[in-house]
């Protein structure tokens, strides 16, 4: 007899009669149903047994009061150096874990400085990361932390900014190349990027120019007054291109010639406004010219006439030098000749530029577009293709054959009547089927007899 009838479950345990027929055996069921296992040595310890299933919870704990657990396991200390693979953990375990990784002491969070320095938080805490108050300012931006330089940098009286080969300090500046826009100063010299230099004093200073330091900068005024006592001091005479008079004012002539070699000389026709380079037929002139009769531009204009590149090669061409209306026309030549395009039948298209080119096959409705395929050949040549497995098309017809979505149409003549194949069904229309091979003649076969196996069969019966 069972001790306590309320720590058995109906659900689980039956009486049945015994094989040998004398006798009851109390049997449990195949799949048992219990709201808690206990799993340890009867009468021991309750602090050594292992319960699996319903039971309370403690009061504090946010799980349930009274759900499925398992308690009792004896693991409840952490050490992450000696763990054993697969076995349940504990809530003790858990704890400890958490504690190891977000507390400072042994985990956390923690940033550290380049002379060592260290500063550590537990993890969910903040780390402050400020600038020194001067040159270097933090601020949150969204889910980042940005670290910038301020625009106006203050370093004191001993700091200073070094880049490359440029140092800034108390003293100056200190570099190999100094740059502003088109302007350089370095160790070789200064490039003013044609630019004026501007308020600087004088180089003679009051002083007479033999004493004057020979390294000094001049300025316009320094450069006036020699001009003004070198002119006193010197005699302009009159020339072939310019004209001194009594008062010492130079004038150029209004027709001036450079160079002794006709052939290459240069001359500079003020009243008629041309420059002309040599002579002869070999001349080149620039300026008022008359123009060739006929050309659409005015008759007198100004031109640039005696060039001798006339040829046109796109091959070989000379960038920036000025091309001539020979050149231009070859080019307008070849351009208005248009492009040429050739069919099968080698007949030859000729269409200008800018115009259409109509390329004509008759259908007029759209057709699928993998049908047709345009393949580059040899010889600057664009084969059209069709493909070899046509699709998307609506029917295709050939003589009075028609293929459709529908079937398969053979159009009568006057004498017959149309044949059609369709899902499902061949109509013949009343018209023969000839050439049918003799069908095989038995119980299980599906094979289309001829006439003379009908004939036969007749025979056989009469």
């Amino acid at each position: 007899m069972l001790a306590d009838a309320r720590r058995v479950s109906s659900r689980n345990l039956g009486v049945r009669q015994n094989t040998a027929g004398d006798g009851l055996e109390i049997v449990m069921t195949n799949r048992p149903d219990f709201e808690a296992i206990t799993v340890g040595p009867d009468g021991g310890d309750p602090a050594h047994k292992i319960t699996i299933g319903q039971q309370d919870n403690q009061a504090d704990n946010p799980n349930p009061a009274k759900g499925n657990y398992i308690k009792g396991l004896d693991n409840t200390q952490w050490d992450a150096g000696n763990v054993v693979a697969d076995r349940a953990a504990t809530e003790g375990q858990l704890s400890q874990a958490i504690t190891d990784i977000s507390g400072k002491d042994k985990g956390g969070f923690g940033l550290a400085d380049e002379a060592g320095g260290t500063v550590k938080k537990d993890l969910g805490q903040t780390v402050t990361v400020k600038g020194d108050g001067k040159n270097i300012e933090t601020k949150v931006n969204g889910d980042a932390l940005e670290v910038s330089l301020k625009k106006d940098v203050v370093l004191g009286d001993d700091g200073s900014l070094k880049a490359g080969n440029t140092t800034i300090n108390g003293d100056g500046v200190e570099t190999n190349k100094v740059k502003v826009g088109d302007i350089t100063i370095t160790q070789n010299g200064i490039n003013g990027g044609a630019k004026q230099i501007t308020n600087i004093a004088s180089g003679i200073n009051g002083k007479k120019y033999a004493d004057a330091g020979d390294n000094n900068a001049a300025s316009i005024g320094d450069v006036k007054q020699l001009a003004k006592n070198e002119a006193k001091a010197s005699e302009a005479k009159s020339g072939k291109n310019i004209t001194v008079n009594d008062d010492h004012t130079v004038n150029l002539n209004d027709d001036i010639i450079l160079g002794n070699d006709s052939n290459k000389q240069v001359a500079i026709n003020g009243s008629n406004g041309q420059v002309v380079i040599g002579s002869g037929d070999s001349a080149m002139t620039l300026g008022k010219q008359a123009n060739t009769a006929g050309d659409s531009n005015p008759e007198n204009g100004n031109y640039l006439n005696g060039l001798d590149n006339k040829k046109w090669d796109g091959e070989h061409i000379q960038s920036g030098r000025a091309a001539t209306e020979d050149q231009l026309k070859t080019v307008s030549d070849k351009v208005n000749s248009g492009r040429k395009f050739q069919g099968d039948d080698g007949k030859d298209v000729t269409v200008d530029l800018g115009k259409t080119l109509n390329i004509k096959g008759g259908a007029t409705a759209v057709s699928d577009a993998n049908n047709v395929g345009i393949v580059r050949g040899d010889d600057n040549t664009l084969n059209v293709r069709l493909a070899k497995d046509l699709k998307g098309l609506d029917s295709v017809t050939t003589g009075n054959t028609t293929i459709n979505n529908s079937g398969l149409t053979v159009k009568g003549d006057d004498n017959h009547k149309d044949i059609t194949i369709q899902q499902g069904n061949v109509n013949m229309g009343g018209n023969k089927i000839t050439g049918v091979a003799p069908g095989a003649v038995t119980p299980d076969s599906t094979d289309a007899v001829n006439g003379s196996q009908l004939y036969a069969a007749g025979q056989a019966i009469s």
